[in-house]
């Protein structure tokens, strides 16, 4: 009678202690969780870190190369020379018939 008591009672606790293993707090389904949640973390964190770097390399370009400044500027901001013409074209290529002369006021 003791020995069967006793089986059941260990056979409960291990019923327990494998429900606990899968479905607990810290259980094997959270640690999947964990693991799937890190790898996209790691993977944010090594696209945010690129583009760390190209912003840097953009800073170093803009503070030091004036031809790169230089096509930054026209490229953003429309800037032209004396004597050159802008054309504009809008999204479906056609000419949107703006056109900026430079020293025209």
């Amino acid at each position: 009678m003791f020995w069967r008591l006793a089986l059941c009672l260990l056979v409960g606790l291990n019923l327990f202690l494998g429900v606990q293993f899968i479905w607990g707090e810290s259980g094997l389904l959270e640690y999947i969780h964990l693991r799937e949640l890190h790898q996209e973390l790691a993977a944010r964190l090594d696209r945010v870190e690129r583009e760390n770097v190209r912003l840097s390399r953009e800073i170093r370009l803009l503070k030091n190369d004036p031809v790169y400044q230089e096509k930054t500027v026209r490229t953003q901001m429309r800037f032209v020379r004396p004597g050159e013409i802008l054309y504009l074209f809008s999204e479906n290529g056609t000419n949107t018939g703006e056109g900026s002369h430079a020293g025209e006021d």
